[in-house]
C-alpha cells in the first residue's frame, strides 16, 4: 500500500479490500490498512466511507472500530461531504452511541472536532429533549384495525403524555450514566449558543425554574463568569504600582542622608 504508484494499483487494493470492509475496520491490526487505502482518495477509497454508512452500528460500537472512523474523520483524506454524512449518522444513533463505552467517541468527536457544523451542540441538544415524535410514531403503527375517529383522541391523550415523560426519563437516564454526562455536560457548557444549553435545562427542570434562573440578579445567566473578574482585578493594577514607587524612593533617597550624618558625626 505504501509503495503503488499506478492508477491500476490502486485499483486493485481497493476492489480486493471491499469485501472485508468492515472486518477490517473492527480488527486490532487490519483497521491500519484502511488508514493506508484512505489515502488513496477517491474514487478508490470510497468503499471506506460507503461501509462506514451501510454498516454503522456494527462499527461504531466495537472497540477498534469507533477509534478507527474517528480517526478518518480527522483525516485530511476525507471531504467535507463524508464528514456530514458521518455527522449524521452520530444524530441517528445519538442514544445508542452515547452511554456506550465505544460509541461514546464518536460523541465526542462530533462536539468537539466537527466543525463542519456550527450548530451541532442545538441539533444534538433537540435530538436528546425531542424523542416525542419517535415513539409516537412507534405506538400509532402498532395500531392497527382501528378506527381513525377513535385512534386520534387516543394518540393526543395519552401516547403523548407517555412520549414525553419516556423522552424525559431517556434523558435523565443519560444523565447518570457515567459516559452520558459527559457529553450533556458538554452542551451545558458551550458558550456559542445558549440555545442548546436551555433546551437540557428546560427538559429537566421545566420552563419555570429556567425563566427563574434567567431573571435572577444574582445570576447573570447569560455571560461568561470570567467576565466581572477580569473587570474588578485590573483597576487594582495601577494603584498598587502608584503607593510602592515613592516608598521605594523615599527609601532610596533616605540611605545617603543618614550616612553623610553618620561621616559627620565621627569627623
Amino acid at each position: 500500500i505504501n509503495t503503488v504508484s499506478s492508477k491500476r494499483e490502486r485499483f486493485l487494493i481497493s476492489e480486493s479490500l471491499r469485501p472485508y470492509a468492515v472486518e477490517l475496520f473492527n480488527d486490532q491490526y487490519a483497521n491500519y490498512v484502511i488508514h493506508g487505502v484512505l489515502k488513496f482518495g477517491s474514487p478508490w477509497s470510497d468503499f471506506i466511507i460507503e461501509s462506514i454508512l451501510n454498516s454503522f452500528m456494527e462499527i461504531s460500537k466495537n472497540r477498534f472500530g469507533a477509534r478507527a472512523i474517528r480517526t478518518c474523520l480527522e483525516s485530511d483524506a476525507i471531504n467535507k461531504e463524508n464528514i456530514i454524512a458521518v455527522a449524521t449518522c452520530v444524530l441517528t444513533w445519538c442514544w445508542e452511541l452515547i452511554m456506550d463505552n465505544n460509541g461514546s467517541l464518536l460523541i465526542t468527536w462530533y462536539l468537539d472536532t466537527c466543525q463542519i457544523l456550527e450548530d451541532r451542540h442545538y441539533l444534538l441538544a433537540k435530538i436528546l429533549t425531542n424523542d416525542e415524535t419517535k415513539l409516537m410514531d412507534e405506538s400509532s403503527e402498532n395500531k392497527t384495525n382501528t378506527d381513525i375517529s377513535t385512534t386520534v383522541p387516543t394518540i393526543k391523550l395519552n401516547d403523548f403524555d407517555n412520549a414525553v415523560s419516556s423522552s424525559t426519563h431517556s434523558l435523565v437516564k443519560v444523565c447518570c450514566s457515567k459516559l452520558g454526562i459527559l457529553s450533556v455536560a458538554k452542551i451545558l457548557n458551550y458558550r456559542n449558543d445558549f440555545k442548546a444549553r436551555d433546551l437540557i435545562l428546560k427538559k429537566l427542570f421545566g420552563q419555570d425554574l429556567l425563566d427563574g434562573l434567567k431573571n435572577s440578579n444574582d445570576i447573570n445567566f447569560e455571560s461568561n463568569p470570567e467576565v466581572p473578574e477580569s473587570n474588578t482585578t485590573t483597576p487594582a493594577v495601577p494603584n498598587n504600582n502608584t503607593t510602592t514607587t515613592p516608598i521605594k524612593e523615599e527609601k532610596l533617597s533616605d540611605e545617603p542622608s543618614s550616612n553623610n550624618d553618620d561621616k559627620n558625626s565621627h569627623s
